[in-house]
C-alpha cells in the first residue's frame, strides 16, 4: 500500500506542477 501512496503523491505533485506552469 506504501507504493500506491507514493505513486499517488508523485501523480499529485506532477499535476500540481503542470497546473502551476499553466498559470
Amino acid at each position: 500500500m506504501v507504493e500506491d501512496k507514493l505513486r499517488t503523491s508523485n501523480y499529485l505533485g506532477f499535476f500540481l506542477q503542470a497546473d502551476g506552469h499553466s498559470q
